[in-house]
């Protein structure tokens, strides 16, 4: 397994996705993203339940979650992404299941770390995470989702007006590439 970002071990990892079952794809669509004073949001919906992905510019280059979605391209192992959202740590995690489709997880500790960030709860770990969504989709769908998406953010991001300048623009062009070829 593949693991980006985060302190979890590989077990732990697999042991969070072994208490979940995936859903058979249905209606799953990656719907905005926005970067606005250092953080990234990225607006999602399942089966017309809304959920979203926040990272700070900070602590993870937006270059980072698109070579992770060029990893699934030709996914040998697993792979588990954590972003850094200052402190929270939410989960990508990506699996293969055949030649043409994966498994998708995304779950979160929004909240957890909240609690714990203003000592509501003395600590938390994996196994608290809320799982948004859990499901089996044909790679090129999903890939075709986030690319609509970051296609556009790449290719008219202007670095005058973020609030850091930590986007590693031509790593992330040059992924999108791939994702690119892969697709059409």
């Amino acid at each position: 397994m593949i693991i980006i970002g985060d302190i979890n071990t590989e077990n732990e990892i697999i042991d969070f996705v072994n208490q979940s079952k995936p859903n058979q794809y249905s209606n799953f669509s990656v719907l905005t993203i926005k970067e606005q004073n250092g953080w990234v949001y990225i607006d999602l919906e399942k089966d017309k339940k809304k959920f979203y992905i926040q990272y700070s510019t900070v602590m993870t280059d937006t270059f980072d979650l698109i070579q992770f979605l060029a990893e699934i391209i030709n996914l040998k192992d697993d792979i588990a992404f954590f972003p850094d959202n200052e402190g929270s740590l939410p989960l990508l995690y990506v699996k293969s299941i055949d030649e043409k489709n994966i498994r998708f997880i995304f779950a979160h500790d929004y909240e957890l770390y909240a609690s714990f960030a203003n000592n509501i709860i003395d600590d938390y770990d994996l196994n608290l995470y809320k799982i948004e969504c859990d499901i089996l989709i044909d790679k090129k769908i999903f890939l075709k989702e986030f690319y609509k998406i970051l296609s556009p953010f790449v290719n008219n991001y202007n670095l005058k007006e973020v609030y850091a300048q930590t986007f590693n623009i031509k790593k992330a062009k040059m992924y999108m590439d791939k994702i690119s070829d892969y697709l059409y």
